[in-house]
Formats: structure tokens, C-alpha cells, sequence
């Protein structure tokens, strides 16, 4: 059940609130309001896409991380024992690339131009689904400005 203190919220539940989760930053998938008469929105884009979750992995929690050893030998098992076919196209230099790496790697994406053109089309469709009298505040990416 949607709680709600505010009444507009509570009026229109069924569009309040919709948590939409997807890789790509696909303007379809992000912006799906049902009305150009939206007036809250929030947004929080480019987590999987700048490979947050590898972040995690990497540098905080350690979830699955390999040595560069044990990926050779992970790749080499999959080659050659029927047992672990199950895991062939399982890419284990993601589990094998560090915390300093996988950060560099992020942050390449981050700066990336595929990356900043995705995040300003999602931006730019939200924009223009919200209804007269909405407010739109963007915070910074970084603290250099």
C-alpha cells in the first residue's frame, strides 16, 4: 500500500509512485509518466551504466572478487571441463579488475560522451513531462563547479 503525506500524492496513487530500474538510459523506460501534467519526478540515473554495482564489489563490499590468477584459471576450467560449460560467456575479468581499475573505468564511462548525450536526453524527456507550475532542480555531478 502507497503512504503518502501529501494529499495530491494520496489523490493520485496510481501515478505517484513508479520505480522503473534499467540499464542504457532508455528515455522510454526512465520517462514513463502518464500525463503532461506531472508535477513531482525524481531521478537517479546512471548507476548500472557507469557499472556502480562493480564499484561496490570492487571497493566496498567484496562480494566476488578474483585475483588475475584465478580468472586465468576460471576461463581456462570453462574451456576445458564439461562440468562448467554452465558458465561460458560469464565475463570474469569484471571480478578480476581491482578497486583503482574499476573506478578508472567508471569514471571513463562517466566522462564519456554516449554517457553525458544518454543522461541529458533523459533529463530533457522528464523536462517536458512536467505539468505547469513544477519546478525542476538538477543537482551537480561534481563539486568542481
Amino acid at each position: 500500500m502507497l503512504r503518502c503525506c501529501d494529499r495530491w500524492c494520496i489523490e493520485k496513487a496510481n501515478s505517484c509512485y513508479r520505480f522503473k530500474s534499467t540499464s542504457d538510459l532508455v528515455v522510454s523506460r526512465h520517462v514513463c509518466l502518464r500525463s503532461s501534467c506531472e508535477r513531482k519526478l525524481t531521478l537517479s540515473l546512471g548507476g548500472n551504466d557507469a557499472e556502480l554495482t562493480n564499484i561496490l564489489n570492487q571497493c566496498v563490499f567484496q562480494w566476488a572478487v578474483l585475483s588475475q590468477l584465478q580468472v586465468i584459471q576460471a576461463n581456462a576450467i570453462i574451456a576445458v571441463d564439461a562440468a562448467y560449460h554452465f558458465l561460458e560467456g560469464t565475463d570474469f575479468a569484471v571480478y578480476g579488475r581491482g578497486c583503482e581499475n574499476q573506478l578508472d573505468r567508471s569514471q571513463a564511462i562517466i566522462e564519456g560522451s554516449v554517457f553525458s548525450s544518454a543522461v541529458d536526453s533523459v533529463i530533457s524527456a522528464a523536462k517536458a513531462k512536467l505539468g505547469p507550475g513544477s519546478v525542476y532542480l538538477q543537482t551537480p555531478l561534481d563539486d568542481r563547479s
